[in-house]
């Protein structure tokens, strides 16, 4: 007996263009307008140009689905956080999408290595932040001593 080899239509780690769409709630159409648009998008093209995007594709997919229809990006700027952040933060993000809850950029940054804000946190940015603080404080600091929410006498 001879063993065959799992091919892209025997296994279940591949899924068709229409099966991704589908899950996405796009058209196949808008997908292979992706793959113009980020060359990272590179599904396993079967024989007669068929489409069978691998768990990776559908993560990446996924994660830029995401960007422009979770978060209201432009494809510029969903082009700009691949290009800042890499292949593997979009499927990061892809991959930890489940139905109902899935993460903002803010969240997604916040769990990247808290190095990298360190690392934002230049000599001009810390200032501003830091003026931006005292400002707060100084607000929080005049509504708190004034209770009723009335302006102080200037006069």
């Amino acid at each position: 007996m001879t063993e065959t080899k799992p091919t892209p239509q025997t296994t279940s780690t591949f899924q068709s263009i229409a099966q991704v769409a589908a899950d996405l709630g796009v058209e196949p159409h808008v997908l292979r307008f992706w793959e113009t648009k980020f060359t990272e998008i590179a599904p396993h093209k079967h024989t007669g140009g068929r489409r069978l995007y691998r768990a990776d594709d559908i993560a990446l997919v996924r994660g830029i689905h995401h960007l422009l229809y979770g978060q209201g990006l432009t494809i510029k700027g969903a082009q700009k956080v691949l290009a800042d952040n890499g292949t593997a933060y979009i499927r990061n993000m892809g991959a930890n999408i489940t139905k109902g809850k899935a993460p903002t950029l803010v969240s997604m940054a916040n769990a990247a290595a808290p190095v990298a804000h360190d690392a934002l946190l230049n000599g001009a940015n810390k200032r501003t932040l830091e003026d931006i603080r005292e400002k707060l404080t100084q607000a929080h600091a005049l509504l708190t001593a004034n209770p009723d929410n009335t302006a102080p006498d200037t006069d």
